[in-house]
């Protein structure tokens, strides 16, 4: 049987980043971290119905902005660390994989502090936690950071949003010229292939053209099951149908159902529609003769040289 291959990736930043809230120094976390726990008991019940480990790959934020908040770069490292021993003490089974999420700037700031990324990084190997993987916050890169992230060891990297243009609103990203499959980055161009190429791979997040209700077409967005089902739905059936991997995306606040008053119009906040879109992957992948699988970004194949 055909597989097919599903990274889901967790974003544990603050209550509201895809609001734009992402650098805010007093940023809320409690729906972050009840959501965690909300995620963790579900995808444990995942694996169970599979009879397989779920893997995932969670990108934690640590970065001076959380050094502003808590006085620690690691402080949500730490307490997420304690969620996971928490999770696999009552559950067993793998730990999930850790990967690092920096912010290199905060909300309504112009400045882009670049060499944020080898302080915090430097304090995350000193702690035995040097990442494997990072998906920058906001999906921010430029050419700096990309080669910034080569030089430290990071061996992926999965920030990109492969057509998405956003300068608005604090956002800055620019991901237009970006193929939708694993590639080295050129040293000229972040955001695509060449020679010379940086030594990382970036792994671009599985985009659908989506149309929310304050838009007049839809837009490229990153596929994300904890939207409403009638967003994803047919469009994510041609993806399952065509690709050979999906990288998904969720934030720990969209599943916790307290956010429904007041949040993204495009997410459900709802752990219901979340393992109900993944089920209707899975589903729909074993009717056209292909199996699911949950893996973790490190396992992403490396892209011809």
């Amino acid at each position: 049987m055909d597989r097919l291959t599903i990274h889901l990736t967790v974003d544990v930043g603050p209550a509201d980043a895809v609001l734009g809230r992402g650098g805010d120094i007093d940023a809320d976390w409690s729906a972050t971290l009840q959501g965690s726990e909300l995620l963790f008991e579900a995808l444990a019940r995942l694996a169970d119905r599979r009879g397989e480990p779920v893997g995932t790959t969670w990108f934690l934020r640590a970065d001076r902005l959380i050094h502003a908040q808590f006085g620690d770069r690691l402080a949500i490292v730490e307490r997420f660390e304690q969620l996971v021993a928490r999770h696999v003490a009552h559950h067993g089974g793998p730990a999930p994989e850790l990967g690092w999420m920096p912010q290199l700037y905060g909300s309504g700031s112009a400045a882009i502090d670049h060499d944020d990324l080898a302080q915090t990084h430097a304090k995350l190997a000193a702690s035995g936690r040097a990442p494997c993987s990072v998906r920058m916050g906001n999906c921010y890169h430029d050419n700096r950071t990309m080669a910034a992230l080569a030089e430290l060891g990071i061996a992926f990297d999965s920030s990109a949003l492969p057509g998405r243009v956003k300068m608005e609103g604090g956002w800055r990203l620019d991901w237009s010229p970006t193929p939708d499959h694993p590639f080295r980055p050129s040293r000229a161009d972040y955001r695509q292939p060449g020679v010379p190429a940086l030594d990382i791979i970036e792994v671009p997040l599985t985009m659908l053209p989506i149309q929310a209700p304050y838009d007049a077409v839809p837009l490229a967005r990153y596929v994300n099951p904890a939207m409403r089902a009638e967003l994803l739905w047919p469009g994510l059936a041609d993806l399952v149908a065509t690709r050979e991997d999906l990288v998904l995306i969720v934030h720990p606040d969209e599943v916790y159902p307290a956010r429904q008053a007041a949040g993204h119009p495009l997410i459900d906040y709802s752990i219901q529609t979340l393992m109900a879109n993944l089920a209707r992957l899975e589903a729909l992948a074993q009717r056209i003769g292909r199996r699911a699988s949950f893996r973790p970004l490190s396992e992403v194949a490396p892209p011809e040289l």
